[in-house]
């Protein structure tokens, strides 16, 4: 009985896969279809992006020699590493399902000419644009897109949201930094703080290196002198960290018109002169906004007015007062 059983389902198995052969042959079944790339562009290529988003919020983003700049924003670099990764994953997406193929429903997806969510321009050097519409969520991380020269919609997963279409976040917003090391001096009231040495605390490292047998670097100290404090002895700790936050200043975007238009003319502006090693000298002044504890920015690295992020402005104000370079605690200000 048990080797009847046995036979039966082998020859059931063999039918099976004759059948399954049959229907595969005939095209009833057939193997996944290939993945499709939605842009099938080369990024090494690209030279521009025009990201526009409703109410016609624009960002133009062009690459010269390998640098990425906003010419709308008298060509400020902008962040290459954001570049780099929106088209990885622009480049990356795959058509998903095909939802419609009638020009009908473009509006009500929102992948039409006129009734976006996000439209990308892609020009390449050899003149090429491409065009993806991006609409409507179907699902989380989702979103309806439409290749302009086809009136074909795709579920992709990616997320119109996630391209930001506001020239200030694609900024290099770092670029105003310098090295704490390379500066020498820095002037503001009458208070002048300048670097007296670098010098190599080793009495830790070397009980260290006692101890685990293994050579360890040395600690690099700075020390810095003070004129201008009145009667108070400047605090090397306060002097560091002082120096570490003027030497990071990063800016939050470019000022608009209206935020400049609203400089609190009552309030005078802080104005720091830092001098470089190299005897290069850069000015930064910090002027407060009016009703606000937001501050404007401007340095003479580069011409234009630029916002500091609220608290950084403050932050460095109450750092460079006399009382915190004394070493007391920080204080609130006002002014």
């Amino acid at each position: 009985m048990n080797k009847i059983i046995k036979i039966l389902i082998v020859v059931f198995a063999i039918q099976l896969l004759l059948t399954a052969g049959f229907f595969y042959r005939s095209g009833i079944i057939s193997s996944p279809p290939e993945k499709k790339l939605l842009l099938n562009l080369d990024k090494n290529n690209i030279k521009k992006i025009v990201l526009t988003g409703p109410g016609n919020k624009v960002v133009v983003l062009e690459r010269n020699n390998e640098v990425w700049s906003l010419p709308n924003k008298n060509y400020f670099p902008a962040n290459n590493a954001q570049i780099t990764q929106l088209l990885d994953r622009l480049l990356e997406t795959e058509f998903g399902a095909k939802i419609s193929q009638q020009e009908s429903s473009h509006s009500r997806l929102r992948v039409s000419e006129s009734s976006f969510e996000r439209k990308v321009s892609l020009s390449s050097d050899t003149g090429q644009t491409s065009v993806v519409y991006f609409g409507s969520a179907p699902s989380l991380r989702q979103s309806h897109a439409r290749i302009s020269k086809s009136a074909d919609v795709h579920v992709v997963k990616f997320s119109a949201n996630d391209i930001d279409v506001q020239p200030n976040d694609w900024l290099k917003k770092d670029i105003f930094t310098i090295s704490s090391q390379d500066i020498k001096s820095v002037a503001f009231e009458k208070i002048t703080l300048t670097r007296v040495s670098d010098e190599n605390d080793s009495s830790i490292d070397q009980a260290s290196s006692k101890i685990s047998g293994n050579s360890v670097p040395k600690k690099s100290l700075t020390y810095w002198n003070a004129s201008g404090m009145k009667d108070k002895k400047l605090s090397n700790n306060a002097a560091m960290e002082f120096i570490n936050k003027i030497s990071d200043m990063r800016i939050d975007g470019i000022a608009s018109e209206s935020a400049i238009d609203k400089l609190d003319k009552t309030k005078k502006s802080k104005k720091y002169v830092v001098v470089l090693k190299d005897d290069k000298k850069i000015i930064y002044e910090l002027a407060k906004l009016k009703d606000e504890e937001d501050f404007l920015f401007f340095t003479s690295q580069r011409e234009g007015v630029f916002r500091l992020p609220p608290l950084s402005g403050k932050d460095l104000i109450s750092s460079s007062t006399y009382s915190f370079l004394a070493g007391e605690p920080k204080k609130n200000i006002d002014d």
